[in-house]
């Protein structure tokens, strides 16, 4: 007896292992696939703040480092620079030809009528020299950088060479005029000045053309050759003591120590102790993560399809992080981090949510500058969201959702920025940009359902209530093709939803399985009693075998039309469970009367199962059949309608129907209390009074 006892405790404990066992690979894969992407440079292990106390000990420099300049004097030491760049502008040996075309055409079109032969030619004559003496020195525009205190421009010639010019050398259209004006003034009269003066306005083109590209070209040449620091710090130099405020001036040295030290080569023995201390982190957090859902969510735990979704899900916001780190350099915070927790509760708990939330900040912050303002942001604005989600039933909530994520964010960060600075100066209204990008990208969670309901084989309340809508393609079909079933299917939907609801069941699965159990029957609608609405019964006209057959392919029609529909297979399985493995007693009594035992195949009378395996399939197989029985009472008591109940539950519970569902005793008692008290109120059964009673007239 005893070795008995102890083998069968070595198996139990073998296939316990073994379960667990198989758990640890997707957590092992998991901690790989992290190592992978973790960063392997150096981290500058003090904390400090800019008019805070420094917390540590003296601090000592321990190599030589440049100190960079502030960000005010490095814009303007690159503003002078741009400043004092002289402007580059190219010659256009054209424009001189064009302008002499120019007036000889205005010439020829105004006819200058007043003027005399020789005075025509002494005014074009005129004009070319003034023009000759523009073009030799330079016609400019008023583009580029040029203000009252350029003093030279760069000019290049058809041949690509360049030479420095004083721009006062130079004409521009002003001054060009005013040199013509006064030459015309001494070779004719005032009254014709103004004639030669348009002809002459219109002929002029700048034969200096700014060139932006090369200008600015040269501008980042010289921009980014502008040093950046301000001074050195020698190896062995008091950095800062402890206890004293981080000024203004420590701060940039300790910033600038901060970034040579990130900045630093890391050798191989480096590499190695930080890959160690990585996977130790890695390790610990994962081995958290396993006992939190091992202690805390065991029916979870035990289903590794959702485990692996979950790890995975964790994985996918460390992914995202590596890319935004290290491939697109943009801010952390553009992580819609939150997303991912927002889908899961649509499908899970808030426990699931914020305990998926919590890690993927810890192993996101990783690549964070700002680690702990990145885990306190991040970690408020994600509960934020998950709390606005505790009643989701519409998409449309996920507006809200995005809205109250921007301003947690907002609120959030600002809290922060006056903390850490006393300032509101210091807010960086950049970060506004990257939270909108983030919230909007919430909005994102809405087709995410989809790919996790086939991810995890489950199905959201969400999409449930879109297909519990009545007015949808198979109900709606349902309604005009067999309304006895639809009526049917209502009146079960209300007994099991209630049901479902006492004993703490999922009710809105159970009325959307309800609904559809019966959806097979519109395959041969007026085989079934409630569609007959003229007193003709077609199974008048079929042996016993076929009418079963009928009634039993209801079964299978209705597996057939919804997986045309794309019903969810949590909902066919409401279908295919609503009869068990019973027998079709009505047509396998009357085979009976009619045939000897031996010559009847009693599987032609069977529904082909399975039974209900869950307390919802075992609600709604109840809800079916009691309803359904209960249309045939001819007299309607209460003592009629508690003792269908019973019959009819009891005939399911010892053809062992309930036995893979779950459901107790104590279930079934509750049930049945219900539905007496429900089908009473159904068909207004009412108290019978003493004869001696005298009634009000109605």
């Amino acid at each position: 007896m005893k070795s008995t006892f102890r083998l069968i405790t070595q198996k139990y404990k073998y296939a316990t292992g073994r379960k667990y066992w198989k758990k640890l690979i997707p957590f092992t894969i998991f901690v790989l696939l992290v190592l992978i992407l973790l960063p392997r440079d150096l981290r500058f292990t003090y904390k400090f703040e800019q008019n805070k106390p420094w917390v540590y000990e003296d601090l000592i420099a321990p190599f030589d480092f440049p100190v960079l300049k502030t960000p005010t004097v490095l814009k303007a030491d690159q503003a002078l620079a741009a400043f004092q760049l002289s402007p580059i502008y190219d010659y256009d040996s054209n424009a001189v030809q064009k302008a002499f075309e120019t007036i000889e055409n205005e010439i020829a079109n105004e006819k200058l009528s007043l003027f005399s032969g020789a005075e025509i030619q002494a005014v074009e004559s005129e004009l070319e020299i003034i023009l000759h003496e523009i073009y030799t020195k330079g016609l400019i525009g008023l583009e580029g950088n040029l203000n009252l205190n350029t003093e030279f421009v760069l000019i290049k010639n058809e041949y690509g060479k360049v030479k420095k010019v004083r721009l006062s050398d130079l004409y521009t259209f002003q001054k060009a005029n005013s040199f013509a004006k006064k030459a015309f003034s001494q070779l004719i009269e005032e009254g014709k000045q103004s004639a030669v003066l348009k002809i002459f306005q219109n002929s002029l083109i700048e034969n200096l053309k700014y060139d932006s590209t090369l200008t600015n070209i040269v501008l980042k040449h010289y921009v980014d050759r502008i040093p950046v620091y301000s001074g050195m710090i020698q190896k062995g130099e008091l950095i800062i003591t402890k206890g004293s405020i981080v000024n203004n001036e420590k701060l940039l040295v300790l910033k600038s120590l901060q970034k040579e030290f990130e900045a630093s080569l890391v050798g191989p023995y480096q590499h190695l102790l930080i890959l160690l201390g990585q996977l130790i982190l890695t390790l610990l957090f994962t081995g958290v993560i396993y006992h939190l859902f091992k202690k805390f969510k065991p029916d979870i735990f035990d289903k590794t399809q959702s485990l692996t979704v979950i790890l995975f899900s964790i994985y996918l916001t460390v992914l995202m992080a590596y890319f935004a780190n290290s491939s697109l350099k943009v801010n952390i915070y553009i992580i819609p981090i939150v997303i991912i927790p927002i889908v899961l509760r649509v499908f899970f708990d808030s426990w699931v949510s914020i305990t998926v939330l919590l890690f993927q900040i810890i192993f996101s912050s990783f690549f964070a500058s700002e680690t702990d303002e990145f885990i306190v942001i991040t970690f408020i604005v994600g509960v934020l969201a998950i709390l606005s989600l505790q009643n989701f039933r519409k998409r449309s909530q996920f507006y809200l959702t995005a809205g109250i994520c921007f301003i947690g964010y907002l609120i959030v960060y600002l809290g922060f920025t006056l903390y850490k600075s006393g300032s509101i100066n210091e807010f960086n209204s950049t970060n506004l940009f990257w939270f909108a990008i983030n919230s909007l990208l919430i909005l994102l969670s809405s087709p995410l359902i989809y790919g996790f309901e086939k991810l995890l084989g489950q199905v959201s309340e969400v999409s449930l209530l879109e297909i519990s809508d009545t007015n949808s393609p198979l109900l709606r079909e349902l309604s005009m093709k067999a309304p006895g079933t639809f009526q049917h299917s209502m009146q079960v939907a209300n007994l099991a939803e209630a049901a479902a609801y006492k004993l703490n069941a999922n009710t809105l699965l159970v009325r959307v399985g309800a609904l559809y159990h019966d959806i097979g029957k519109m395959a041969n609608p007026m085989y079934f009693i409630e569609n007959q609405m003229n007193h003709i019964n077609p199974h008048t006209d079929l042996n016993d075998e076929e009418s079963a057959e009928i009634i039993i392919n209801h079964v299978l029609d209705g597996i057939r039309m919804a997986r045309k529909n794309r019903i969810p297979e949590i909902i066919i399985d409401f279908i295919r469970t609503h009869h068990g493995d019973q027998r079709v007693e009505f047509f396998y009594q009357s085979s009976l009367k009619n045939s000897p035992i031996e010559f009847i195949k009693e599987n032609k009378f069977r529904y082909p199962g399975p039974r209900p395996f869950s307390k919802e399939t075992a609600i709604v197989m109840m809800a079916d059949s009691v309803e359904a029985a209960s249309r045939s009472l001819k007299n309607v008591s209460e003592e009629a309608l508690s003792n269908l109940v019973d019959t009819i539950i009891d005939y399911k519970i010892n053809n062992k129907q309930f036995d893979n569902s779950g459901i107790t005793f104590k279930d079934v008692n509750e049930i049945k209390i219900l539905f007496k008290k429900m089908l009473g109120s159904i068909y207004h059964v009412r108290v019978e009074y003493p004869s001696s009673i005298t009634l009000p007239i109605p």
